[in-house]
């Protein structure tokens, strides 16, 4: 009982922030203030289209979000590809003002409509964050697996033909 409500205070705690459809005209975006003042946290968005093209999902902060309003250079948190259904997951690794901005400014014409649910993860995000090893690593191990395979293969393959063998 003590090690399940250990691992449940460990776990994320997730906070919705917005679970609602969203209209967004051609050439227009939307944005979401984000709000991060004592720690940090993982912004997850999820979105669907349910009518029109697909849509890109951006974090930046308050500031770029500032500069990208104004045509100048910015930087981004993170950003999904332009896509009709998605689910990302942002790391805010530093306390402060952030902007969730849904992107349709690559469209001519139209009005796209999707459902769009924006959260907030709290608590142990190391766990959420995706790693992979570096590539010399990797082809160590994928070719160290494959090595370990072919030597039980073929030891199990001796021995089943010494039993063979032994048998006539």
């Amino acid at each position: 009982m003590t090690l399940a409500l250990m691992a449940l205070a460990a776990a994320p705690s997730l906070v919705t922030l917005v679970d609602e459809p969203v209209r967004i005209p051609a050439g227009q975006w939307r944005t979401l203030p984000i709000v991060l003042r004592q720690q940090p946290g993982v912004v997850q968005a999820a979105f669907r289209v349910r009518r029109g093209d697909g849509v890109r999902v951006l974090l930046v902060t308050r500031k770029d979000a500032d500069l990208w309003r104004a045509g100048q250079p910015f930087t981004v948190v993170g950003q999904s590809a332009v896509t009709r259904e998605a689910t990302v997951n942002f790391p805010a690794r530093k306390p402060g003002d952030y902007e969730l901005v849904v992107d349709y400014s690559s469209a001519k014409e139209g009005l796209t409509e999707l459902d769009l649910k924006v959260g907030l993860a709290f608590g142990n995000t190391n766990s959420m964050t995706v790693r992979y090893l570096e590539p010399q690593r990797r082809l160590f191990v994928i070719w160290a697996s494959l090595c370990f395979f072919g030597a039980t293969v073929w030891f199990a393959g001796l021995r089943l033909a010494r039993a063979i063998a032994s048998r006539e």
